[in-house]
């Protein structure tokens, strides 16, 4: 397990990956599992792979969790899906209790996994959803390809190429 050490606030090593379009988060996650890498953060490409592509079902067949009004309260204060779509998301987040359904599991195969994200993105893309998510309510589906850019980028970014 890697410790993040941080450095003006940022990461040492993440990259600083920006996505167009979810197919880049697919073509991305292929080259890294041609090319070797290397964590950065705790969990390898699989683990990364399965966690986006839970986050990409859920996001068509709705998310296991519900929050309470009082937390979506909170939470809808204190995070702007515009600052979300515009920065990304911050390291550091650990899921638990609710959110245990997205950790990605264990024992998971790298090329088995990035298979199963290439599948559920393309799913994903065909299915228009304007599902809600749990933390920022409300979303058509152009939020939903903004906001699966900037998670991929973000879990993605944790692992460096080799070569």
């Amino acid at each position: 397990m890697n410790h993040l050490a941080y450095e003006d606030g940022r990461v040492v090593g993440k990259r600083g990956l920006r996505f167009a379009e979810v197919n880049d988060a697919a073509r991305e996650a292929e080259q890294l599992l041609a090319s070797g890498y290397t964590e950065i953060g705790e969990w390898s490409l699989a683990e990364n792979c399965a966690h986006l592509r839970k986050t990409f079902e859920y996001s068509v067949d709705g998310f296991p969790v519900k929050l309470p009004l009082w937390m979506r309260i909170i939470i809808k204060i204190a995070i702007s899906k515009k600052k979300v779509f515009r920065e990304g998301f911050k390291p550091g987040i650990k899921l638990s209790g609710r959110f245990a359904a997205l950790l990605p599991g264990e024992n998971l195969n790298d090329a088995e996994e990035v298979a199963k994200l290439k599948k559920a993105i393309t799913r994903f893309q065909q299915s228009n959803t304007s599902m809600p998510s749990p933390v920022l309510g409300t979303m058509s589906f152009e939020d939903w390809k903004i906001l699966h850019c900037r998670h991929c980028e973000h879990h993605l970014g944790m692992l460096r190429p080799k070569g």
